[in-house]
C-alpha cells in the first residue's frame, strides 16, 4: 500500500518536475544523473535485436537519428507483427526530444526514413550471404501524428522471439551518451556483455564507426576512444581498451570491462559468505559466588 502511494507522489513529481524544466531559462541545467533517473521510473525501454544487427554500419546517421531507431526497435520487439504504429509524443518521449516544433520532429523522422531504405543488412551462413532491408515501409502521418513502419517479414526474427544470439540493453542508458561513436561501442559492448571482451580489427572498427578514412590513430585516440572511455565507465564497471599491435602499427583494438557473469558469480560468493558467517557466540561473565561464613 505505501508502495502504490510512494509512486504516485513521484509521478505527480515528475509531472511538476516536466513543467518546470519546460519554462526554464536556457543558462539553467538540472543534474543530469537526477535527470535519468526520474525518467528511467516510468521510460525503461529495453532494446533487443539479434546480433547480426550490430555488423550494420549506420553511416551518417545523426545522434537523434540513432536513438529514434534504437526507440523503433524497442517498440517492435517481440510483438510477433511486421507493421506497428507508433505516436509522435510517445517517439519523443522516449529519446527526450528537446525542440518542442513539431516540424523539427517530422524532419528528423523524414531523414531516419531517407537512411533506412539505404540501410541493407547482411546475413551469412556456411553455403549463402543475404542482404535485405529490415524496414519495407515507413509512413509519416502528420495530421494524426503517427508514424507505420513495417518490417520486412521473412527476416522479422531479428526482432522478435529471440531466445540466444541477440543483444539487449537500455534505451535510458543508451540515449544519454552523447558521442555516436560511443552509442556505436555501446551496443556493441552489451553483445559479450557475459565475456567482458570484445576484440575488432582496426580496420573494421573504422568501417563499423563510419570514422573518417583520413583519421589517424591519434586522431581516433582523441576524437573517439577518449570520449568513449570517459562515457561508457559510467556502464561498464573497469572499462578499459587495449591497442594490439602486429609489427609497428595497430592490428586490433581490444575492449575489456567487468562482465554480467562474473558480476552474478560474485554476488552469489557474497550471498553464500554472509549465510555461512559464524554468529558472535555470547559472551557470559563468570561470578565467583562464595558462601558467607559466620
Amino acid at each position: 500500500m505505501c508502495l502504490f502511494f510512494l509512486k504516485n507522489i513521484i509521478k505527480d513529481f515528475y509531472v511538476f518536475y516536466n513543467i518546470f524544466i519546460s519554462f526554464r531559462c536556457p543558462q539553467q541545467r538540472i543534474n543530469k544523473g537526477f535527470d535519468y533517473m526520474i525518467r528511467g521510473l516510468f521510460m525503461n525501454e529495453i532494446v533487443k535485436y539479434h546480433n547480426n544487427f550490430n555488423s550494420v554500419a549506420l553511416k551518417n546517421f545523426s545522434g537523434v537519428e540513432i536513438n529514434l531507431l534504437m526507440a523503433i526497435c524497442s517498440k517492435l520487439k517481440n510483438k510477433d507483427i511486421n507493421e506497428i504504429k507508433l505516436e509522435f509524443s510517445d517517439l519523443r518521449k522516449m529519446v527526450n526530444f528537446g525542440h518542442k516544433g513539431e516540424l523539427r520532429f517530422i524532419q528528423n523522422l523524414e531523414q531516419l526514413y531517407k537512411k533506412l531504405l539505404n540501410l541493407s543488412i547482411r546475413i551469412e551462413t556456411d553455403d549463402r550471404i543475404i542482404n535485405f532491408v529490415l524496414f519495407t515501409k515507413y509512413e509519416i502521418l502528420k495530421k494524426e501524428k503517427v508514424i507505420v513502419i513495417k518490417i520486412n517479414e521473412e527476416f522479422k526474427f531479428l526482432l522478435n522471439n529471440l531466445i540466444k544470439s541477440f543483444t539487449r540493453f537500455e534505451l535510458n542508458e543508451f540515449i544519454t551518451l552523447k558521442s555516436n561513436y560511443s552509442k556505436e561501442i555501446y551496443r556493441r559492448l552489451k553483445q559479450f556483455k557475459n565475456t567482458g571482451i570484445w576484440k575488432v580489427k582496426i580496420d573494421t572498427f573504422r568501417e563499423l564507426l563510419n570514422i573518417p578514412p583520413k583519421y589517424r590513430m591519434s586522431e581516433i585516440d582523441k576524437k573517439v576512444l577518449k570520449i568513449a572511455t570517459e562515457e561508457l565507465s559510467e556502464f561498464f564497471e573497469d572499462f578499459k581498451i587495449l591497442k594490439v599491435k602486429k609489427g609497428k602499427k595497430i592490428d586490433l583494438l581490444e575492449f575489456r570491462f567487468t562482465s554480467e557473469n562474473l558480476k552474478k558469480k560474485e554476488s552469489i560468493i557474497l550471498e553464500e559468505t554472509k549465510k555461512t558467517e559464524v554468529k558472535p557466540q555470547k559472551k557470559y561473565k563468570i561470578i565467583e559466588n562464595t558462601s558467607k561464613i559466620e
